[in-house]
């Protein structure tokens, strides 16, 4: 199923989604592959997931706990064009949290620098009009791949 939120946030993000559950079908349809523990790095004060050929993968969550700059957080907007956020954390979408307010703030400098978001969630996401997001269409799937076993001699 797919479905548009629009809001006053439609400038940028064009290109992007929020994909749930994000799986590994969902996300290589998009030319995303979620990285291993291994490829962690750091990039400033930021920790990323991994970050190479313009792609930026991220815990939302640990973005936003890490308070990154904003100057940094412009400079890795300028350098990663399209965001990877892993966004298992609902509550940081809503109130007026510290988190809450940083994620509105990180948002902004996406939008503004015209980054392309992924936000992958396990469950759906607040998408209401607060929700700087909103305007990403959703890509939700129901679908349960068959468990096929382990065949071989």
């Amino acid at each position: 199923m797919t479905r548009t939120v629009n809001s006053e946030w439609n400038q940028g993000f064009r290109g992007g989604r929020i994909i749930i559950p994000g799986t590994a079908r969902q996300l290589g349809a998009f030319g995303l592959f979620r990285p291993s523990p291994s490829q962690r790095q750091a990039h400033g004060h930021t920790v990323l997931k991994h970050a190479e050929g313009g792609v930026l993968w991220i815990s939302l969550g640990e973005l936003l706990e890490q308070n990154v700059p904003l100057p940094e957080l412009t400079d890795l907007a300028a350098t990663f064009r399209t965001w990877v956020l892993d966004a298992h954390a609902p509550e940081i979408f809503s109130g007026s949290s510290p988190v809450a307010k940083r994620f509105v703030d990180v948002a902004a400098v996406l939008e503004r620098c015209d980054v392309t978001v992924f936000l992958v969630s396990a469950s759906p996401l607040p998408v209401g009009s607060d929700n700087p997001f909103s305007a990403l269409e959703v890509v939700e799937s129901s679908e349960v791949l068959p468990n096929e076993g382990v065949h071989g001699s």
